[in-house]
């Protein structure tokens, strides 16, 4: 029985057996032909630990492996269908619009009008651009709770536009430049 770990490329002979084991593999299934139909699953077995593997190689056998990637994809690539050809350009434009679209949403366009709006597949209290806090400073002017960070004309412009206070009673002006002003 011919297996993966069989198979080396040449000029890599000192390398550890298991460095290689994925890209053998894609040579295995190049040289077996066409009609192999790979598995998600093995691929997944097979590149379990890649991460501490690829930090470890050397310049020359990172390229090796981009370079037998590149084979593998390409020759992959010539066997296929144009169906399958077509799914496939079809997925990686899917996976692309996804990734666009998660992008969008780490951005302030997605919360433009969200308060009239809401949104309930959105997680609004883990986004990145989002800090959901208490009301808990109360505005020197008018008396409205505000956020911690909030200015102060967010509520009643300073206290320079009207006479009533949030909760609709009237209040004395807290400047002396008001033209009702008396001293």
């Amino acid at each position: 029985m011919f297996r993966a770990s069989d198979c080396r490329p040449e000029g890599l002979g000192s390398m550890p057996p298991n460095t290689l084991r994925v890209h053998t593999d894609y040579v295995l299934v190049k040289s077996v032909g066409p009609n192999v139909f790979w598995a998600e699953s093995r691929v997944q077995e097979c590149m379990g630990g890649s991460d501490a593997v690829r930090a470890a190689e050397a310049p020359e056998q990172s390229q090796a492996r981009r370079l037998q990637h590149a084979t593998y994809t390409a020759s992959k690539r010539d066997t296929e269908t144009i169906e399958a050809a077509k799914s496939r350009k079809r997925a990686v434009a899917e996976r692309a619009q996804q990734r666009r679209l998660i992008f969008t949403k780490n951005t302030w366009g997605v919360f433009d009008k969200a308060a009239f709006e809401y949104d309930e597949t959105l997680d609004y209290e883990s986004h990145k651009l989002i800090k959901i806090e208490a009301m808990n400073k109360e505005c020197r002017f008018c008396g409205a709770l505000k956020w911690k960070e909030e200015s102060a004309s967010m509520c009643c412009l300073g206290g320079s536009s009207h006479n009533l206070n949030w909760r609709g009673q009237w209040r004395q002006c807290s400047y002396t430049t008001h033209p009702n002003h008396t001293k």
